[in-house]
């Protein structure tokens, strides 16, 4: 789905359903965090979702740090009329 205006993924543990804290600061990936992510060919974004980095994606990517994950999208589409 087209996002023009507002997207983010927070990646919440089951067991507490609060952040998940982890050496990389990061919480969330949203669109605020465009300019710092590698982009793909058709100017997308892949987010990766995991307890490691892949290498040289580390700014794509939200730690689970052994957690079980609960992924929660929230985004603002165009309007359609």
């Amino acid at each position: 789905m087209p996002v023009k205006q507002f997207w983010a993924l927070t990646v919440y543990p089951r067991a507490t359903m609060s952040f998940i804290y982890h050496d990389s600061n990061r919480t969330t990936l949203s669109s605020y965090d465009d300019d710092n992510m590698k982009k793909n060919a058709d100017g997308g974004v892949t987010i990766y979702v995991g307890p490691k980095a892949p290498v040289g994606l580390e700014s794509n990517w939200l730690p689970t740090a052994g957690k079980r994950p609960l992924p929660a999208m929230r985004f603002t589409a165009e309007r359609m009329l």
